[in-house]
C-alpha cells in the first residue's frame, strides 16, 4: 500500500477477499506450508529485484502515468 499503513491494507484487502467471484483466481485459496523455511533460504530482494523484468506485464493493466515511469529495458 502506498500509505504504508497496516489499517488501509487490512481495508484493501477486505474489499479484495470479499467481491463477488469475478475470474477464475478468486475462487483460488492459498495454502499454507506445513513447514516454514528457514530465511536463509529465502533470497534477498536485493537479489530478486534483479530480475524483475518490467516488460513481463501486460501494459493493458497499467495506466499510461504508471507505464512510464517503470524502468524498461
Amino acid at each position: 500500500m502506498k500509505s504504508g499503513d497496516a489499517s488501509d491494507y487490512k481495508s484493501y484487502a477486505k474489499q479484495v477477499n470479499d467481491r463477488p467471484v469475478a475470474m477464475l483466481r478468486d475462487l483460488m485459496k492459498l495454502k499454507k506450508a506445513d513447514n516454514a523455511l528457514p530465511l536463509e533460504q529465502i533470497e534477498p530482494n536485493t537479489e530478486l529485484f534483479k530480475r524483475f523484468d518490467s516488460a513481463a506485464m501486460s501494459i493493458g493493466a497499467l495506466s499510461q502515468k504508471r507505464t512510464k515511469r517503470l524502468p524498461w529495458r
